[in-house]
């Protein structure tokens, strides 16, 4: 967690709507930071009843100023379906360093073969190429009759990539609510952010 947080912070409204950007942001660039990994959730409508659908993202961008998180995704995969469906999802934080956990309900929308993605296809080509090896391979949950081959460490070419492309999705979320719960033994601190276009209201809730 490479984020310096304001003394305090807990204990008002403003520091810990700050803080929690702050900690996104820092989150992005730490491999090992907790919050990197995000549990995605979306409604999976293809059966006769919806039903919550969850898995790990990685956390690829968080922007406080605009108040979007991003990841990146296979267009062939389960959730790019679900969002297509239905974009209303969740995402769930936690840092057991800081006992922290962070709620964020919104839309995520997914930018597949737009500028959008091709600018951030190449950015990440360039930067993390090994991200995009699995965009070369079958579609998630296709059966397999063994495990899948092992893809070498070695540094990959732009032009070995672009065969990725076509299965690359950007998605974006946009929240319209976060919730933190801060577990702390003077009494746990729980407080929710509201959006409304480019405001945020902010309340003190019940643990």
């Amino acid at each position: 967690m490479s984020a310096i947080l304001a003394v305090g912070w807990e204990d008002d409204l403003a520091l810990t709507q700050q803080s929690v950007w702050q900690l996104l942001c820092a989150a992005v660039n730490e491999a090992d930071d907790p919050l990197r990994t995000p549990v995605l959730g979306t409604v999976n409508g293809s059966g006769a009843e919806p039903v919550p659908a969850l898995r790990a993202v990685v956390l690829r961008a968080a922007d406080s100023a605009t108040g979007h998180l991003s990841f990146h995704t296979d267009a062939r995969s389960a959730k790019a379906a679900e969002l297509a469906h239905n974009p209303q999802a969740a995402l769930l934080f936690y840092s057991p360093a800081l006992k922290l956990q962070i709620r964020v309900e919104g839309t995520a929308s997914l930018h597949v073969g737009d500028a959008i993605a091709r600018q951030q296809f190449e950015r990440i080509a360039a930067s993390a190429p090994h991200t995009l090896l699995p965009y070369l391979g079958a579609a998630p949950g296709t059966p397999l009759e063994g495990l899948p081959p092992v893809l070498s460490r070695r540094r990959w070419q732009s032009a070995e990539l672009e065969p990725a492309w076509p299965c690359f999705a950007w998605g974006v979320f946009v929240p319209r609510r976060i919730e933190t719960l801060l577990l702390d033994a003077r009494g746990h601190r729980r407080a929710r952010f509201d959006r409304a276009g480019t405001q945020w209201s902010a309340q003190w809730i019940a643990a």
